[in-house]
């Protein structure tokens, strides 16, 4: 059983009640309020429920961002290596340690509906993907803000490290090619990237695979080197060298 604890304000429960009806219908089992035994105080309830969760998500707003509660929470998560995801329901000024790790932005979706389709099948990948202080990908990763997705339907590749950061590429062709050469269809210039690196090849209603072309640094999808070619789950991270990362993002 995946376990999730979601930390919020009080102010801020029928945000909470939204995402825990969405972990619950995705089969995790979501810890939102401490049930202490009689005389055990309620603290040590969630320092023992933040320690065995899997991943620990926050409400984002005015009223979490200046909670000293939520602020402990997180904060102790971290320390404890657990995945730490904040969702922002509101604007808020959030902590710069925040801004750092892997976030969604209800407000960047015209539809909820979409959000919440979209947040789902992203929750399954980062439950689903290990990140340790020792993986070559987790400093990269751990660092990725997805606030702005593809405005249509379709196929897109988008820099999420790197410059121009959170530029949009839509795959439109059977085979797309990406490298720093400014022969590719996709070129980014960076001393980590190959004159020709990759190329995206179309694999019939599957969606895109990804070809590494024989570069230097090769690809780390979602943290694994890719041998030769691997197919692109929606929502996959790509790093290439030390300084880019790109996500793949499927819109329905």
């Amino acid at each position: 059983m995946t376990n999730v604890f979601i930390s919020y304000s009080p102010k801020d429960s029928k945000h909470m009640l939204a995402l825990r009806e969405v972990v619950g219908r995705m089969g995790y089992k979501a810890w939102i309020d401490p049930n202490p035994k009689p005389n055990e105080d309620w603290r040590y309830a969630i320092d023992d429920a933040i320690r065995a969760c899997d991943v620990m998500l926050v409400v984002i707003t005015p009223h979490s961002a200046s909670s000293v509660y939520v602020t402990y929470e997180w904060t102790f998560a971290l320390a404890l290596g657990v995945r730490v995801v904040p969702i922002v329901f509101k604007p808020a000024a959030m902590h710069a340690r925040l801004h750092t790790l892997e976030s969604f932005d209800v407000g960047g979706f015209k539809d909820p509906a979409h959000f919440w389709d979209y947040f789902m099948r992203e929750l399954r990948r980062i439950v689903g993907v290990v990140i340790t202080p020792s993986s070559p990908a987790a400093p990269m990763s751990s660092k990725i803000d997805r606030s702005l997705m593809p405005p249509t339907t379709g196929y897109w590749v988008v820099i999420r490290r790197g410059q121009p950061l959170n530029r949009m590429f839509r795959l439109e062709r059977e085979v797309i090619t990406l490298g720093r050469d400014v022969s590719n269809d996709i070129a980014i210039d960076d001393v980590g990237i190959s004159r020709h690196h990759l190329r995206f090849v179309l694999a019939g209603a599957a969606g895109y695979i990804v070809e590494d072309l024989n570069s230097t640094n090769g690809i780390l999808l979602n943290g694994v080197r890719v041998q030769g070619s691997a197919p692109l789950p929606a929502g996959a991270l790509l790093q290439l060298g030390d300084n880019v990362v790109l996500s793949y993002e499927v819109v329905i």
